[in-house]
């Protein structure tokens, strides 16, 4: 079955790679051939190889201690959490993206300046993101996977405070900073570091707690490298990491996210109903509260990077305008109106 899998992936690699060579002739005609081309595209993507290989003694180097460490109820538990991560990491991907896109958008006259800007306003999309998922990720598990899979919330939810870790740092949107400064060789330290890290405390941690280790051992592996790619960047373009500003925007998620654990621990058991409940409370509070503790300026500028992100931008665009209108109503009312 495996087998299977891996020769149909593969063949759809191959399928796609000869679409995409037919579109780029079928646009820009026979390429030229160029050795100074060449080169710079070997510089800048043979330390991008270096670092997605590195990535891939992780996976198997945990599978193993869990095979010798962990029951196979375990295994499959620790499974089913690294799969149901699956949305989030889309997510933050669609984030990375988006937030380099807008850094002329922010306000800021020098590229310095939007850079810190845009680190601070993808750090409260990615928190509110993983935040929100967090707050619905036990039910959901539940409905889908059933209650023999009740372990799994717990892996998945230890993983998910490595990736917040990792946006506090800014580590998500300053991989795709290096690329675009041409500097792709600390992409690569990061990915050696970022595997480094993880499988070293996997060794530690999963003969002493099992799947669990397996899962802090993850968070590790993403607190470690999102602290070094922030101190490349604080070191080699004097970027700064806004804390105070970070901290306006985790407060909110944080606050949210407690509440609707809270509302959906006390008022239901069931799956369908803590998960309408963990959803609603979780956005509703996050809704009120952002404005509150962020103030109006850095909720302006993150609905605008929302309403640029791939695909769902455009869906959620009615969405922020009423957003918009409803934090300048109840909130920030003109000094102008009549008494």
């Amino acid at each position: 079955l495996v087998g299977s899998e891996m020769c149909i992936r593969d063949r759809s690699y191959v399928a796609l790679s000869i679409v995409y060579t037919l579109i780029i002739l079928m646009t820009l005609g026979k390429p030229a051939f160029s050795k100074r081309a060449l080169s710079e595209v070997l510089v800048q993507a043979l330390p991008l190889h270096v670092a997605s290989l590195s990535g891939l003694f992780v996976g198997p180097v945990i599978s193993t201690l869990l095979a010798r460490h962990a029951s196979n109820y375990e295994i499959g538990n620790f499974n089913v959490a690294g799969a149901s991560l699956a949305p989030v990491n889309i997510a933050i991907s669609a984030i990375s993206v988006a937030a380099l896109t807008t850094m002329p958008l922010i306000n800021g006259n020098d590229l310095e300046s939007k850079t810190s800007q845009i680190l601070v306003y993808s750090l409260a999309i990615s928190s509110a993101v993983i935040a929100g998922y967090a707050a619905v990720l036990a039910p959901l598990i539940l409905v889908f996977y059933g209650s023999s899979y009740a372990k799994a919330p717990a892996y998945a939810l230890v993983q998910l405070a490595g990736l917040v870790a990792n946006a506090l740092f800014t580590g998500f949107i300053l991989g795709s900073f290096f690329v675009v400064m041409g500097n792709t060789k600390w992409n690569a330290v990061v990915g050696v570091i970022y595997a480094t890290s993880t499988v070293a405390s996997a060794l530690v941690l999963v003969p002493l707690y099992g799947p669990l280790g397996a899962a802090a051992s993850y968070a590790v592996g993403q607190l470690f490298s999102g602290l070094a790619a922030c101190v490349v960047a604080m070191r080699l373009y004097r970027l700064r990491v806004d804390l105070a500003s970070s901290v306006r925007f985790l407060a909110p998620a944080a606050l949210a996210f407690a509440l609707s654990y809270l509302a959906s621990r006390s008022l239901s058991t069931r799956p369908f109903v803590s998960l309408f409940i963990s959803g609603t409370t979780y956005l509703a509070s996050y809704m009120l509260v952002l404005p509150l503790i962020a103030g109006k300026k850095r909720t302006e500028n993150l609905v605008m990077i929302i309403e640029k992100l791939p695909y769902i931008g455009h869906l959620l665009k009615p969405l922020s305008d009423s957003y918009s209108k409803f934090v300048n109503a109840l909130f920030f009312k003109s000094k102008e109106q009549p008494d």
